[in-house]
């Protein structure tokens, strides 16, 4: 039984989408790039200006279109 619980957890090959040098970008180096780029960003704006970026379905419709990018 211990076999099949460790072969969950064995490391597989990863291609990434593209390399660059050593390093393969995978979805999970997007995601957190994404996030901390986020983070950032949150950071400079501030909380007031930050909830102008925030993705609100009646706001939209008031055509306040760039919510559907920033979301």
């Amino acid at each position: 039984m211990s076999q099949y619980f460790a072969s969950a957890f064995r490391r597989r090959p990863n291609e990434g989408w593209f390399r660059a040098g050593n390093f393969s970008l995978t979805t999970v180096d997007l995601i957190c790039a994404v996030a901390v780029f986020t983070m950032f960003v949150y950071g400079i704006l501030g909380a007031a200006r930050w909830s102008e970026l925030v993705f609100a379905p009646w706001l939209v419709r008031d055509l306040e279109v760039w919510r559907l990018v920033t979301w």
